[in-house]
């Protein structure tokens, strides 16, 4: 008896750490609420300059911003070269050796009316993980819904105070 009191908690034990299997993948209409928000305003240039302060302030480049149409296209790099992969890769390839060296993320956006006093922003942002010669390893799209509502959050904030003046 006393030998199978600690089977015993080393079962319950493992079955309070039971892994959750792989969760299905989003459809497309999970996805597109997740990207998507409507903030009560008026004015859509208003939104447009929110979301260009946030991306900027994130380190994004705009690469294209069109009022009319509604459009914003930014981007930003970050170095994720880690020495230890460029190490073995060189070891193992010499000159042809290939490592992940960049991350592009790369964000789109659409801007439009939405009733009378209202706007409705759909954002979608990928990742793109490039070799040291410059090809593409792996494109990715952002699907953490925390990013998307950090993101939105943040664009909320600076209507905020662009309303304010401040």
């Amino acid at each position: 008896m006393k030998k199978l009191i600690p089977l015993v908690l080393a079962l319950a034990l493992l079955a309070g750490c039971a892994v959750e299997g792989p969760r299905p993948p989003r459809t497309q209409l999970q996805k597109r609420q997740m990207q998507t928000r409507v903030f009560e305003v008026k004015s859509e240039k208003l939104v447009m300059k929110a979301m260009v302060n946030v991306l900027q302030d994130e380190g994004f480049m705009i690469d294209l911003a069109n009022l009319e149409l509604g459009v914003l296209k930014a981007s930003k790099e970050v170095n994720i070269e880690n020495p230890n992969e460029r190490f073995f890769a060189i070891m193992a390839s010499g000159n042809n050796a290939r490592w992940k060296k960049n991350q592009k993320i790369e964000c789109t956006a659409n801007v439009s009316k939405y009733g009378k006093n209202r706007i409705k922003v759909r954002v979608v942002f990928f990742s793109k993980i490039m070799d040291n010669l410059g090809g593409v390893v792996e494109i990715r799209h952002v699907e953490s819904p925390a990013y998307y509502q950090e993101f939105f959050a943040k664009v909320d904030k600076s209507i905020f105070l662009a309303k304010e003046n401040l």
